[in-house]
């Protein structure tokens, strides 16, 4: 049975939200976001794994932009669907300091348009699945950072390990930028951790823990 959303139109001073499926294969019907008839004018924290794209682009779209904090764990999600999520993040989400989301190498020119107009971005989680196009993804990173940000995590769900010349190149191009915060996954490259570029560094935890996602 889906749950029952509607009540979510009377919270109008609603600042944190949390919507997760039980069973990430399950499909539920959230009538009042689908419609676009929901606004949470108030709305600062979301954390979701829903997978209707256009539920989550409206339940974004409805904030009058001060949404600060966005955790997407739903990672299975197609190109063009992601992209769109990342247009509605940058279109509507001026004050946005923390992201998290699905990293897809298709959508990193949508990604860099998000990092220059969200000037305020102080912390990425990435999910990434492969590492095609990880390379891009840190070229993109040390061009396009707007100088808040300098945390980051990297949920690397790829077997595949990461190049220490990737690493190190990632690493060396920060070089005169804030000291970063670097959380990465355990079977990633860690031996090329320079402390004057990474101020802290620390393993990630649980892939698919709900605990504190914006703490470094």
């Amino acid at each position: 049975t889906p749950p029952a959303t509607g009540i979510l139109s009377s919270l109008v001073n609603l600042k944190r939200l949390e919507l997760y499926t039980i069973n990430r294969n399950i499909k539920l019907k959230f009538n009042s976001l689908e419609d676009n008839t929901i606004s949470l004018p108030s709305l600062q924290i979301l954390k979701t794994d829903i997978s209707q794209t256009s539920t989550l682009r409206n339940l974004i779209v409805n904030t009058n932009g001060n949404l600060t904090k966005i955790s997407i764990d739903n990672i299975f999600r197609s190109k063009t669907d992601n992209e769109n999520i990342i247009k509605a993040i940058y279109q509507n989400c001026p004050n946005l300091m923390f992201l998290k989301l699905v990293f897809i190498i298709e959508n990193i020119l949508e990604l860099e348009k998000l990092l220059i107009k969200c000037q305020c971005l102080n912390g990425l989680y990435f999910h990434i699945l492969n590492l095609i196009g990880l390379d891009k993804l840190f070229e993109m990173l040390t061009r396009s950072s707007p100088t808040s940000l300098f945390k980051f995590k990297f949920d690397i769900i790829s077997r595949e390990l990461i190049t220490p010349e990737s690493f190190k190149l990632f690493i060396n191009n920060w070089k005169g930028r804030h000291p970063m915060l670097l959380q990465i996954s355990p079977y990633g490259c860690t031996d090329l951790i320079d402390s004057e570029v990474v101020k802290k560094f620390d393993y990630l935890r649980s892939n698919w823990s709900y605990s504190e996602d914006f703490e470094w």
